[in-house]
């Protein structure tokens, strides 16, 4: 009978879980909870008008100045049921729009994000 190595000796050093260097704990920068930085348009799902309903009807009650786009009814900026225009909405307009190339609208949200002032990405 041969000599059988025993699965303790295959085991190369060094494979163990957590021995590599920097292990993955605690070894990204800023890794400690809550310490990225929030989106700016976080929480714009829950605000922006998302069926055909809210949308006319919300063009029908604020005019041209809730959406980027109001020929066709794209790209809501303002809070759903008011006419207050968010900044949340105009940054996720302007990525949205730069996802489905659409420049003018992109160019207008960026006009509109520098003159209200909000923070972006």
């Amino acid at each position: 009978m041969g000599f059988k190595a025993s699965r303790r000796s295959r085991v190369r050093k060094g494979s163990r879980k957590g021995s590599r260097k920097g292990s993955r704990k605690g070894s990204r920068k800023g890794s400690r909870k809550g310490s990225r930085r929030k989106s700016p348009s976080k929480g714009w799902r829950k605000m922006s008008p998302r069926s055909v309903g809210s949308k006319r009807q919300m063009l029908n009650r604020c005019g041209n100045q809730c959406f980027l786009l109001p020929s066709q009814m794209k790209f809501p900026i303002c809070k759903k049921d008011t006419c207050k225009v968010m900044c949340e909405g105009l940054v996720s307009a302007k990525a949205r729009a730069g996802e489905w190339k659409y420049k003018g609208v992109s160019v207008k949200a960026d006009r509109l994000i520098r003159k209200k002032r909000c923070t972006q990405v």
